[in-house]
């Protein structure tokens, strides 16, 4: 019965442990125990701070009684979180902030420590190799059901060897070793019964390793492969340490899902109607609770911060690579000691420092600590002060007894929507109401100009005046109770404005109806046979807008900004928008208007005089309102170039007739070499054959003079235009404008 009740006892206290309320006071406490019932409750989770970052901090808060301890279930995941952001706060003078949990010993480092090393996932030939010495039993393919029970002496690797073509023929040993007709590859030496044996690694179907101690390390080695800390949980214990009844607070930082706004606006009907005039907005946040916690009755707070947050491993322990370095030749090496044990305290490490010395050979020397003297200090500071002592309601204040800790940052104040008293189970999500409250949105029709579609859309300019920051999320039109459509509301600080288009307006229409362009001369220059010419250019378009609903319509009609543009009509409403001109038109109920869009630009024309001829430079003079000075002085240029023009059509002239001349001379030439040469013919033709000559030769003389004369024409038109400047003038006046 004593064994059954301890059984019981063991298991009931086992259960208790392995609470996440679990409480234990520590050793040396149990005099300031009181008989009476301890007003003590486990620390609850209070708080939810979820920011922009897919981080949340938790919050718990609770009384505890005396020295108590609070453990927390966690994945190994969390822990490194956990460990890199908890903070306590211990309201009633007691001391928090020691936090214990099992050592995640590296899995290399823990599968060295077993007699088989099975880290770096070795082979079947590598583990063979580290079970030298031991009884195994082999079980062989061929022949079947044959089995050798031995110790492996070693594994040798030999190479393959082909037989002899020839009977007779001698075998080449090769260089890794004698001739094995057996074929290449892995061989196990192994003693078995008094005999050594060697047998083909391949030819082995299993392995029995006989040391049952030895079996029993290999399958502690494959469960900690199995028992990696990702796949299952870790216990972390809180300590509040002090005396008395008091509210103790820690939070601590996990990774939790990106929180997401959802808003709903409502316009009024438009009309007479029982809703507000003016339109309301609704801001939900979707939350999820991804933890294995449910958030029972706490207060959630939706923080816009975008702090910096990242993962560091400060659950696994580090290892630093030692080198070994041989002892010097003739040191006499002391092993270390230790009198009392290792000191882990601040209080003993000071009695053994003012009690002893460091000695000689490397050994600690200590004296016994005081423990009368210890604990009557420690129970002076832990001894708590209810004069500090706030209520649950106050401020968690992460500095508030813990002995060290250092704290930096600064909360961003973008936004911060807090809700109390909201529950939400564990791994499921929330929808939850954070903004109601009226906002300034006024109703438009917008339209592109250019876009396939004569109707525009419907659309609403948004002004924050809540005095909220509005961050990004889907943005839901409602008319009185009616959906109107969707869109997306872009981040929206206080008091920026911001159109939104959510549906197509059938009832508008906005059609096409004319577009003309016209071209007006300001000035003009002329230098170096380059006339600069600065016109002003006018475009007009016209839009046919057509309302049919029975309430009137603002029309908010965009264009692309075209440089160096200006708009002159309309002459009111125009205002640039993100690189587009937006024009505003309000269309009666039931009526039409006309929109007239009308831009103007200044251009600057350069044209090369010099390469034109006397019909281009004709052609320009025709330009409207072109300068009289620049006028007169194309019109010199045009007579210059006509004395070019008729110098240049002597000089065709001429070279017609040399181009007759030589084909004479050539049919005379021909019609010799046919006759004989004594005969009054031939004497005829070789008479007229030298006048030929003598004439064809004066033309030649006369073609020189010609082309050396139009040679001089060009250099006349050449050295006009570069001698002309002719600064820039005011267009002449006209009576009309060229289209």
């Amino acid at each position: 019965m004593n064994r059954v009740g301890k059984l019981i006892g063991l298991i009931l206290l086992s259960a208790l442990c392995a609470s996440c309320t679990s409480r234990m006071a520590l050793p040396g406490d149990s005099m300031h125990a009181s008989t009476t019932p301890s007003p003590a409750q486990p620390a609850r989770l209070a708080r939810v701070d979820l920011f922009s970052q897919g981080v949340g901090v938790f919050q718990y808060q609770g009384m505890v009684h005396g020295t108590q301890t609070q453990t927390l279930s966690l994945r190994s995941g969390q822990i490194n979180d956990v460990l890199g952001s908890l903070v306590f706060q211990d309201t009633g003078g007691g001391s928090a902030g020691e936090v214990t949990f099992p050592a995640a010993t590296p899995l290399s480092v823990t599968l060295q420590s077993f007699r088989l090393d099975i880290n770096n996932n070795p082979s079947r030939r590598q583990l063979l190799q580290q079970l030298r010495g031991v009884s195994l039993t082999l079980a062989l393919k061929n022949p079947a059901n044959c089995k050798v029970t031995g110790r492996i002496i070693d594994l040798l690797h030999r190479g393959f060897f082909m037989p002899p073509i020839r009977p007779g023929s001698p075998v080449v040993p090769d260089k890794a070793g004698p001739a094995i007709i057996g074929g290449a590859g892995w061989y196990i030496n192994i003693f078995s019964h008094n005999k050594l044996k060697q047998i083909a690694l391949n030819n082995v179907r299993s392995i029995r390793i006989n040391n049952r101690q030895l079996r029993r390390s290999l399958n502690k080695a494959l469960q900690a492969v199995a028992d990696q800390p990702s796949k299952h949980r870790r216990p972390i214990t809180l300590w509040f340490k002090g005396h008395g009844t008091r509210l103790v607070r820690f939070a601590y930082l996990l990774e939790t899902p990106l929180w997401r706004m959802t808003y709903r606006l409502i316009l009024p009907p438009q009309g007479k109607s029982a809703m507000p005039n003016k339109p309301v907005l609704q801001g939900l946040a979707i939350v999820a609770n991804q933890t294995d916690m449910n958030w029972n009755n706490v207060q959630l707070d939706i923080r816009g911060g975008e702090p910096l947050s990242f993962i560091k491993n400060l659950y696994q322990p580090l290892y630093m690579w030692r080198p070994i370095a041989p002892a010097p030749a003739g040191t006499r090496r002391v092993p270390q000691t230790y009198s009392q044990g290792a000191i882990t305290s601040a209080y003993n490490a000071h009695a053994m420092t003012s009690q002893g010395a460091i000695g000689g050979g490397g050994a600690f020397a200590s004296q016994p600590v005081q423990m009368p003297q210890f604990r009557a200090l420690k129970a002076a500071m832990a001894r708590p002060n209810t004069a500090f002592m706030p209520s649950a309601q106050t401020a968690f204040n992460p500095l508030q007894g813990v002995n060290a800790m250092a704290s930096a940052g600064v909360v961003h104040p973008a936004f911060d929507y807090h809700v109390s008293h909201i529950t939400v189970p564990r791994r499921q999500s929330a929808v939850v109401p954070v903004l109601v409250t009226p906002i300034e949105a006024q109703r438009l029709d917008l339209y592109t100009i250019g876009q396939s579609s004569p109707h525009p859309f419907l659309a609403a300019r948004i002004t924050n005046d809540t005095h909220k920051f509005l961050p990004s999320g889907m943005l839901t039109f409602y008319t009185g109770s009616i959906f109107d459509g969707q869109t997306a509301l872009h981040a929206l600080p206080q008091g920026r404005h911001h159109v939104y288009s959510y549906a197509v307006d059938q009832s508008v229409t906005v059609r096409f109806k004319h577009f003309s362009q016209h071209t007006t001369l300001i000035a003009a220059a002329l230098k170096h046979a380059t006339l600069h010419l600065k016109n002003q250019i006018t475009v007009n378009n016209l839009y046919d807008v057509h309302n049919t609903a029975s309430h009137q319509r603002t029309i908010v009609a965009r264009s692309s900004v075209k440089e160096d543009w200006k708009i002159l009509l309309p002459a009111h409403g125009v205002t640039l928008h993100k690189g587009q001109y937006q024009y505003t038109l309000k269309i009666a109920p039931a009526g039409e208007s006309v929109l007239h869009i009308q831009q103007r630009q200044n251009q600057t024309q350069i044209l090369d005089l010099s390469g034109q001829d006397i019909a281009g430079l004709r052609s320009i003079l025709q330009t409207r309102g072109l300068p009289k000075n620049i006028v007169a002085a194309i019109r010199k240029a045009v007579a210059l170039m006509k004395v070019v023009q008729q110098r240049q059509s002597v000089v065709n002239g001429t070279a017609a007739r040399i181009a007759q001349a030589q084909s004479d001379e050539l049919r005379l030439r021909q019609n010799l070499q046919a006759m004989k040469k004594v005969s009054p013919v031939y004497n005829n033709i070789a008479t007229q054959l030298a006048e030929l000559d003598n004439h064809l030769m004066a033309l030649q003389h006369q073609a020189r003079i010609e082309r050396q004369s139009v040679n001089t024409a060009h250099a006349a038109v050449t050295n006009y235009w570069l001698s002309t400047q002719i600064p820039q003038t005011p267009a002449a006046p006209t009576k009309g404008r060229r289209h």
